[in-house]
């Protein structure tokens, strides 16, 4: 950042219109962020102030606003702020008394002119200048009545004139300006209630807040009366305890803390709700009718054991709830007794067995809610896997420091096998959160045909995999659990079963959905949307037993098949240019009288930052790209792909005679980089003949291979392609 400081080093022979012009030029010299030169700037001027011409620093100040006026946007607003903060570091105490008196006449002058509209000012610069100048509403009379215009003597006089600026502010919604404007010329009298709903409705609490404390204790009541009768109760709370209100508000807490409590209900944060009610029996009444509310018997029998409450006295409401069940249970999925712990090398041993041979696995995580940590993330503590015959829960915790290499060979045993179909629901944020638990574990990195059920078969329905469980199944899931202590052990039987359902569901849904029987266009084949999850750790580190990153030059990455298929591309076509590609491959559908090929993009997390993958479909064949950090990039990808496949020959775009004459339209190519322009017609005569009245898919194969085969070359073939088609 260059910032100009000489002109600002004596100001005491410069005039304040020259002034300003040297403040705009140091502003926007250079290329530094704005924010960096107001700052650098401010310091200068309040350095430069006290050696401003005669009268002093504040009529210097004011005349600088009005040469700011006349040069108008964009840099009068943020530069007169810049004045009058500089202004307002000096010490007031030390201005002479002439430059006190011109500059207050001056500035209230200056203000009178935008009261009645002859200057245009920003309301937030207007409202400082009584402010930093000191004159009241008798300075703005004097002004009335010594003006010369008649039409503004007959206005109401200085305070009428207020209150209509303050009235168009109110309009404008600049609250904040007009609050200040009330408070420094102590309009009490104005319409406080009315000001105070319209700023609460506004959402601007906190000036609200601000507004009724200036005003006195009658206000903050009224305030505080409002906030409860609009459900604001954690403002009113807060409003009650700092201004000692408590005997005239004194259900203000337990309001607060009922509408906390309802909240992390209606989130399914039980345990949350359990602590937060701890001691308080009114706030556990409050739990209890809740529960009662939602109509959830299990968790109001649950409620009273934990509260050790009268079950006798909640047998009127339980009867009320126990009309059936309300939720699925584990055992209509899968029996109780094929579910396992694994938490040691011989269940690890148990676990690889029970997955061998199998072709679909549901997988899900539970860890501690971040909530409940109180400090960064939480770490995963099991990871459900699911088949048709049983689930296994591992219990990471105890694997990771009993046998973390036996862990990382079975999970890189069936996260890297692509014959097993990983199936979840959001399941790339649960494969995150274990890379992120685990970064030891670097079977992790990578898990290969993963198929997330919200993205395949376009079910992202609000209300999670419940809600998906009740579309298919009539009936959710219970989620009250799933905000529980994870970390806790032994888990309970509870947990244990809320565990298992989460994995074990997604089977039967998977099955359910991909055997609908009118499935729409885009669902017709699901194994189109298996995708490789993976985590690329900067320049190929990898983690220490100490838990610190180093270089590993030996380490390498898998390579997905997908991938493969791109560095293929890539020795096939080379580098292309990013942004043709799509064009070629819809020019090339049109040409051979295809349908237009359709683009599938979808995104997830990985690693810190936010990737994209897509797959083209042509011709009833699916490509799929590199994942990419864009979207544009990752369909770029996809079609670099699905062209490569015309370049090497194949009929997968289902068209012969167009593929065979892009592989004519190669020979061409070779022929126009060699500047060989008798060459280039001797092969058009020789396809003209060929193709007939088909060199709509001759010219298409030209501009194709132009583009992609001659990136390195363009210029070479341009010319004499030009000069023969």
């Amino acid at each position: 950042m260059a910032i100009v400081l000489h002109p600002f080093a004596d100001i005491s022979a410069i005039s304040a219109p020259h002034f300003v012009q040297n403040l705009i030029s140091a502003y926007t010299h250079g290329n530094g962020k704005s924010s960096s030169k107001f700052q650098a700037l401010r310091s200068q001027v309040i350095k430069a102030l006290p050696s401003a011409p005669p009268p002093g620093p504040a009529t210097f100040v004011v005349n600088c606003l009005e040469a700011l006026v006349c040069v108008g946007p964009p840099h009068d607003e943020s530069l007169s702020h810049m004045l009058l903060s500089a202004l307002c570091q000096l010490d007031k105490s030390k201005w002479a008394d002439e430059d006190r008196y011109t500059a207050c006449r001056l500035a209230g002058s200056f203000f009178f002119n935008v009261l009645v509209g002859k200057l245009k000012v920003e309301s937030r610069v207007a409202v400082k200048i009584p402010e930093t100048f000191g004159f009241d509403l008798k300075d703005i009379e004097d002004i009335v009545s010594a003006g010369q215009d008649p039409g503004v003597l007959q206005m109401k006089a200085a305070k009428g004139l207020v209150e209509c600026y303050l009235l168009d502010l109110l309009q404008k919604r600049s609250y904040t300006s007009a609050v200040s404007l009330i408070k420094h010329f102590n309009l009490k009298n104005y319409d406080s209630q009315s000001l105070i709903i319209t700023i609460i409705d506004n959402g601007q609490t906190n000036l609200a807040v601000d507004w009724a404390t200036y005003l006195g204790k009658d206000v903050l009541k009224f305030l505080v009366q409002y906030c409860t009768q609009t459900g604001l109760y954690k403002v009113a709370y807060k409003v009650v305890k700092q201004h000692k209100l408590e005997a005239e508000f004194p259900d203000a807490y337990h309001l607060y803390r009922q509408s906390s409590l309802r909240k992390l209900v209606r989130k399914g944060l039980w345990e949350v709700a359990q602590m937060l009610a701890e001691g308080d029996s009114l706030l556990i009444d409050y739990l209890v009718n809740l529960a009662v509310e939602v109509n959830d018997a299990e968790k109001l029998e649950e409620l009273c054991e934990h509260f050790h409450l009268d079950r006798i006295s909640m047998t009127a409401a339980m009867a009320n709830t126990c009309g059936g069940p309300q939720y699925l249970q584990l055992d209509n999925v899968i029996s109780k007794d094929k579910v396992h712990w694994i938490d040691s090398h011989e269940g690890l041993l148990f676990a690889e067995r029970a997955m061998a041979g199998i072709d679909f696995v549901g997988i899900d995580c539970e860890w501690k809610p971040d909530c409940m940590k109180g400090g960064g993330p939480s770490k995963v503590s099991i990871l459900q896997l699911a088949s048709s015959e049983l689930v296994l829960i591992l219990d990471l915790i105890s694997l990771f420091k009993k046998c973390q290499t036996s862990l990382n060979n079975f999970i890189r045993l069936l996260f890297d096998s692509q014959d097993v179909v990983k199936l979840g629901y959001a399941i790339h944020n649960d494969l995150k959160r274990l890379s992120h638990s685990f970064m030891e574990i670097d079977a992790f990195c990578l898990c290969e045909s993963v198929l997330d059920l919200q993205i395949a078969f376009g079910m992202q329905k609000k209300g999670g995999l419940s809600a998906l469980t009740k579309m298919v199944f009539g009936i959710p899931l219970n989620k009250h659990v799933r905000m529980s202590d994870w970390e806790a052990r032994p888990l309970s039987r509870k947990q244990l079963d809320y565990a298992a359902l989460d994995a074990a569901i997604l089977l039967p849904i998977f099955q359910h959905l991909a055997n609908k029987s009118d499935p729409r266009p885009d669902e017709l084949d699901w194994k189109c949307h298996l995708r490789s999850h993976r985590v690329i750790r900067k320049s190929k580190e990898k983690v220490l037993g100490n838990g610190k990153l180093a270089e590993d030059h030996n380490y390498k990455m898998p390579i997905a098949p997908h991938e493969e298929l791109v560095m293929a591309s890539c020795e096939l076509l080379g580098t292309p240019i990013p942004g043709l590609l799509k064009t070629e491959l819809f020019e090339f559908t049109r040409s051979a009288k295809l349908s237009p090929p359709v683009f599938n993009t979808a995104n997830y997390s990985c690693a810190s930052e936010t990737a994209f993958y897509s797959t083209v479909k042509v011709a009833n064949t699916t490509y799929m790209g590199r994942i990419a950090s864009s979207k544009k990039d990752a369909e770029f990808w996809a079609a670099h792909v699905a062209l490569s496949k015309v370049r090497i020959g194949t009929n997968a775009l289902g068209n012969g005679e167009c593929t065979q004459a892009y592989s004519d339209g190669l020979d061409v190519l070779k022929v126009c980089s060699n500047n060989s322009k008798s060459g280039c017609l001797s092969m058009k005569a020789s396809l003209t003949r060929r193709y007939d009245i088909n060199l709509k898919y001759w010219n298409t194969s030209i501009c194709f291979f132009q583009s992609s085969m001659g990136y390195r070359c363009v210029q070479r073939i341009s010319s004499p392609l030009l000069s023969v088609f």
